[in-house]
């Protein structure tokens, strides 16, 4: 018998468990149990052994049966948890009210009553993503090296254009980071009045 991984969580026969402990005698061997225990309304456990990236049971709801029916809903909800979180994270500049919304049409309402509510189901996607973020420099120097998904915007397009740590020319204190697209500095070249803002406490110095 297998498992399927759904995020977190392991579906067996029909039936969610999370993950309790991972055994110290078999480096490969871990311990689940129903996802219900901590309501004190299922006590099943569930043994796996991980081989070549198949999970193995060793001890199912066959030896340790669940007091419940299969949660069938809960178990597509928790599939649509994971596949909206997956979409977030391929596509960031998704708003998750879209994603929210394309995800969850058609559902039966049984499967709805399993999911959290949008709101919540928005902080979850933007929790996710944030997880995915490198830490924010206090500075120019806690920044060694730009991300390489963060030098390029939709379909390729540079979007760093300059960065003087790359510059074996620029000798002066202090870093200098440019990001920008070939389409807004046109804008800027035909604008007779540029506003400026910025953070300039990462200022160099010799730029104020």
């Amino acid at each position: 018998m297998e498992a399927k991984k759904i995020g977190n969580k392991v579906c067996i026969s029909g039936y969610l468990y999370t993950h309790s402990k991972d055994s110290e005698d078999h480096k490969n061997r871990s311990y689940w149990q129903c996802v219900l225990v901590r309501r004190e309304e299922c006590t099943a456990r569930a043994v796996i052994d991980v081989d070549k990236g198949v999970l193995k049971v060793v001890k199912g709801p066959r030896q340790s049966p669940h007091r419940h029916p299969a949660p069938v809903d809960a178990v597509k909800a928790e599939s649509v948890r994971q596949s909206l979180k997956r979409k977030a994270l391929d596509d960031p500049a998704a708003p998750p009210a879209k994603l929210i919304r394309d995800e969850l049409f058609g559902l039966p309402s049984a499967v709805l009553s399993q999911l959290p509510d949008r709101d919540n189901l928005k902080k979850s996607i933007r929790r996710d993503r944030r997880k995915e973020l490198p830490p924010n420099p206090r500075s120019l120097l806690d920044l060694e090296e730009v991300p390489d998904k963060y030098k390029k915007i939709l379909y390729g397009e540079p979007f760093l254009l300059y960065d003087s740590q790359q510059d074996p020319n620029f000798s002066e204190d202090g870093r200098v980071i440019v990001f920008a697209t070939r389409k807004s500095l046109e804008v800027l070249a035909r604008s007779p009045t540029w506003f400026v803002d910025g953070t300039f406490k990462v200022c160099p110095s010799i730029f104020l």
